[in-house]
């Protein structure tokens, strides 16, 4: 069972994101709101990249599927540069909450506004 706040490992790597940028799933937790997942993409992105246009469409939707065939979507997210300036860093959130007999989420991200479309997958035990 997912304990609120408690942080479970993913450390997921998705090299090659629009060629050059890597995407690490690092970890998810849930609070009393929505289920979190955090990640950081290096290099940074910075808002005037030549690779983005435009910065702000560089964003991700998501869904999921537990262990008991229940589904959840993307309720939002928030990303921005590294208080260093060495990574993106971010988190995707996601709705409705697990219930106690929940121990294993298979989740997707896929960029939003770009084409053609990213999609990450990767499962979660806890």
């Amino acid at each position: 069972m997912l304990e609120l706040n408690k942080p479970v490992a993913i450390d997921r790597k998705f090299p090659g994101i629009l060629s050059k940028y890597e995407l690490h799933v690092r970890q998810l937790y849930i609070d009393c709101d929505a289920i979190r997942i955090e990640y950081k993409i290096t290099p940074p992105i910075h808002p005037h990249s030549p690779d983005i246009p435009n910065f702000l469409l560089f964003t991700w939707r998501g869904y999921a599927r537990d262990n008991h065939d229940g589904d959840y979507q993307s309720a939002g997210g928030a990303c921005g540069l590294s208080l260093d300036g060495e990574y993106t860093d971010g988190i995707l959130s996601f709705l409705p909450l697990p219930n106690e007999e929940i121990n294993r989420l298979d989740i997707t991200m896929v960029t939003e506004r770009i084409r053609p479309e990213i999609k990450c997958e990767f499962s979660v035990s806890f």
